[in-house]
């Protein structure tokens, strides 16, 4: 199995939490670290798990995370398990879809 952590990082904290998190799961699973800021030439279709990390400054996500979601992408359709936001302070801002 193979994973892919995408992630966008102003200050690096979210690249050093992808890095840890991609360290924990390499145990089980090769696994990509990648910046959004070069996700297009991704090809994401040799991933069984993709998970995107992405900091957010004035309420706002990195223009990289919003240019990626908004780009179609057949891979993801049928998959999608869950899309999760929270605030810095631990407390869930966004909703958890269930799979189709």
């Amino acid at each position: 199995m193979k994973a892919l952590i995408l992630y966008s990082s102003r200050d690096g904290q979210t690249h050093a939490i992808a890095s840890y998190i991609a360290s924990k799961l390499q145990e089980a699973m090769c696994c990509d670290v990648v910046d959004l800021l070069q996700a297009e030439s991704i090809d994401l279709g040799q991933y069984q798990r993709i998970m995107i990390g992405a900091s957010i400054r004035y309420g706002h996500f990195h223009p990289a995370l919003d240019k990626f979601c908004k780009t179609p992408c057949r891979t993801f359709e049928p998959y999608v398990e869950r899309f999760l936001l929270r605030q810095s302070d631990g407390a869930q801002a966004g909703q958890t879809f269930a799979a189709n």
